[in-house]
């Protein structure tokens, strides 16, 4: 069975050698926590979940972190849906440090259903605005099971505010590039000049360090900013070069995201949030399995192609292309070379 259980992309080793009466035996005598998850992991990767409630019980128990990181870790792949439907089970939530609540996050979008949901709402609202790798990662997982972000870009409001700016914020801009000529002057060149524009810092729109500088900056406040062009920049004459932009900032807005509750799902038309989210669970269900439906109908194309050499007219490839919404091109072909072999033979890029 090997580490099929265990989480994706977490490696807990090998199956042990040690049969597992032994196993079990040596779990009834230790004593030392470590030990114990260890003995554990080694028992569910035989496939024998009979120690799973005692792996729930030494997670909500623990005050070992190391031992808490693992016990989520070994968790979150066997956890079954009544396992989710007992709060209980995640005490261990209420005083979880960042590291921990991270391991959760990432196993719950992982190996966990949909009824984890609850619990990563219960996260955000706590982690909501603390710009951590905990923050993304819960609204990650969020996005992965009930496509939140989607939600709330579309339901959110912009508002300007009067606080110091910060990544995600939208600033309203006026700009103006500099470059040095020979004589180390300052000479603006074509192009780096723009009035009102809205930039959000984060987004990497401008070359590396621009938004960066920004950070911080308040409504009229003005700032000189010192960059340089990435040698691969698409005007040659900017490309490698140190540059200066004057910058005034003047407004720095703010998008306020409403909360998924029962207003909100009320807002986008549900009599109530379990409805929103049972349609949305119904759609990704949708989408999964038109998914692999495509998947194995390019299996099924990618066969016959390689088990066949058939001759075959420029307009005809033209013509199957069309008809498979040019999921060949997109997946294993190349779309030029197969049209300028069209009228030779069909053949299968490599």
């Amino acid at each position: 069975m090997g580490n099929k259980l265990l989480m994706p992309g977490m490696s807990f080793g090998h199956v042990s050698s040690v049969a597992l009466e032994d196993l079990k035996r040596g779990l009834l005598s230790v004593n030392d926590e470590r030990e114990c998850v260890l003995l554990i992991a080694e028992i569910l990767k035989k496939g024998d979940f009979t120690v799973k409630n005692l792996l729930i019980d030494l997670m909500n128990q623990t005050k070992d972190e190391a031992v808490l990181n693992l016990c989520i870790r070994l968790f979150c792949p066997v956890c079954t849906h009544e396992d989710l439907k007992k709060v209980e089970n995640f005490r261990f939530l209420s005083s979880a440090s960042e590291f921990a609540v991270f391991t959760f996050v990432a196993g719950a979008v992982e190996t966990m259903s949909y009824e984890v949901v609850p619990y990563l709402l219960t996260l955000w609202e706590e982690w909501e605005d603390t710009e951590t790798e905990v923050e993304y990662a819960i609204q990650d997982a969020l996005d992965s099971f009930l496509n939140y972000r989607s939600i709330i870009e579309e339901n959110a409001r912009i508002e300007e505010v009067s606080k110091k700016s910060k990544n995600g914020h939208i600033l309203n801009i006026d700009f103006e590039g500099f470059t040095k000529n020979e004589k180390e002057e300052l000479v603006a060149f074509p192009g780096g000049k723009g009035e009102g524009y809205d930039l959000k810092l984060g987004s990497n729109t401008f070359i590396p360090g621009f938004e960066d500088q920004l950070v911080g900056t308040k409504k009229d406040e003005e700032k000189e900013i010192s960059v340089k062009f990435p040698e691969e920049y698409h005007a040659k004459e900017l490309a490698g070069k140190d540059a200066i932009f004057k910058v005034k900032v003047n407004t720095v807005k703010e998008e306020i995201v409403p909360k998924i509750d029962e207003e909100l799902a009320k807002d986008l038309g549900y009599e109530t949030l379990e409805e929103l989210q049972k349609e949305t669970k119904e759609n990704l269900e949708l989408e999964k399995e038109t998914k692999q439906k495509r998947e194995l109908e390019a299996q099924a194309s990618d066969k016959l192609l390689e088990d066949s050499k058939v001759e075959v007219s420029h307009d005809e490839v033209h013509r199957f292309i069309s008809s498979n919404d040019g999921r060949i091109c997109k997946t294993r072909y190349i779309y030029g070379n197969v049209c300028t072999n069209a009228w030779k033979n069909t053949r299968r890029i490599t």
